[in-house]
């Protein structure tokens, strides 16, 4: 979860994000002013930003801006077991955005 310290928002985000952690997926707050190396690497210019990567940092989804708890679930739940969102569920299309988010695939 890109964040930074003067966006309120970005607090809501990673409270959500957070909850995602196991044993198979890793989350991480990278603030902007402590983290601004991995900021770079992946081209973030507005936070928040939550980007879901492979194993090899390869980014797979990314939402923009406030996001539920249930599009973040949904989603990891698709790169998981792909199929497991109908076609037009939340995060399912892409080009879908609404409420101030951005789902992308970029699998």
């Amino acid at each position: 979860v890109f964040t930074s310290s003067t966006c309120h928002t970005c607090a809501g985000v990673w409270e959500k994000a957070r909850h995602l952690a196991s044993d198979r997926v890793v989350v991480y707050e990278a603030e902007v002013t402590a983290a601004r190396d991995i900021h770079r690497r992946y081209d973030i210019g507005a936070v928040p930003t939550v980007l879901m990567a492979d194993a090899d940092g390869v980014v797979r989804a990314s939402f923009l801006g406030p996001v539920t708890a249930t599009d973040l679930w949904a989603r990891l739940a698709e790169l998981r077991e792909p199929g497991t969102l109908p076609a037009d569920a939340c995060g399912a299309d892409p080009s879908a955005a609404s409420g101030g988010v951005v789902a992308r695939d970029d699998g």
